[in-house]
């Protein structure tokens, strides 16, 4: 993540999994960190109309937003194609974004999307401010519109001006540092992972084995999708995980021994 020591401290434990008593909710969180050499699956929109962006990775760990903009650029658009893109909406309507807006005319976020193939609805128009470069804001939010329920196949974050003026500031940028999808009401700060003892895995991303390395004395191995089910169980022995029968996507690996529960994402490539 890009953050200074004192944010990185303050904001190290946000879980990617609600548990209660080390045990997994039926529906996983759905985050996004960034930290890779992808876009995790968010899409831009390149030119010069209405809606725009370009991406780029930020080197220490957000993905970076520009635009050109045109004569009737209002919106500086990220496209959902992942799991929120085929989001439960009458469960998922806890939303957490961690963002650096540099634009002096940028002040509104907003949630935008279409359930069931309907008409695209605006669904919450979240207020922002202005930060100077390398600072970044929470924002913490829930979607209350009623028009937010079944099924999306459609979803969009995008940053506008709230007077619905055209945005000229083709210096600015912003940098996305996390965005965190829940079924809770507790989204406070964050973490990429849940651990009650040391383990690592790799290679991640990977298309076949999983490695995984630890000390414990695993009582089990389960691996999860990001909307909470479980598609595979290992022998709680295996240092070694053939996924390659699994979807290419991201999944959550959780170990549990008499220590407790680790948990941690891979992309199964």
């Amino acid at each position: 993540m890009k953050k200074t020591l004192l944010q990185k401290i303050i904001l190290s434990a946000f879980v990617l999994l609600t548990l209660s008593t080390g045990k997994m909710n039926a529906q996983a969180n759905i985050e996004y960190t960034f930290d890779g050499a992808t876009w995790e699956g968010w899409t831009a929109q390149a030119g010069t109309g209405a809606f725009v962006s370009t991406f780029a990775n930020n080197p220490n760990g957000a993905l970076e937003i520009s635009w050109t903009p045109g004569a009737e650029t209002r919106n500086i658009i990220m496209y959902g194609n992942g799991p929120e893109a085929t989001l439960n909406a009458s469960a998922y309507k806890y939303i957490q974004v961690i963002i650096s807006n540099t634009s002096s005319q940028i002040d509104v976020l907003r949630i935008r999307g279409r359930v069931s193939e309907g008409a695209f609805t605006n669904f919450i128009d979240v207020p922002i401010t202005t930060n100077v470069a390398d600072s970044f804001s929470t924002y913490n939010f829930e979607i209350t519109n009623g028009s937010f329920d079944g099924t999306l196949d459609r979803f969009q974050i995008v940053f506008r001006r709230s007077d619905n003026g055209v945005i000229t500031d083709d210096m600015a940028t912003i940098e996305v540092d996390n965005i965190l999808i829940s079924t809770s009401t507790t989204l406070s700060t964050k973490n990429n992972n849940v651990s009650d003892f040391e383990f690592s895995i790799s290679p991640n991303p990977t298309n076949d084995i999983l490695n995984i390395n630890t000390q414990e004395d695993l009582n089990s191995i389960e691996i999860y999708d990001l909307l909470g089910k479980k598609v595979l169980t290992a022998n709680k022995s295996s240092k070694q995980i053939n996924v390659s029968a699994l979807n290419s996507s991201m999944y959550i690996i959780k170990l549990t021994s008499n220590n407790g529960v680790s948990i941690k994402r891979f992309i199964k490539s």
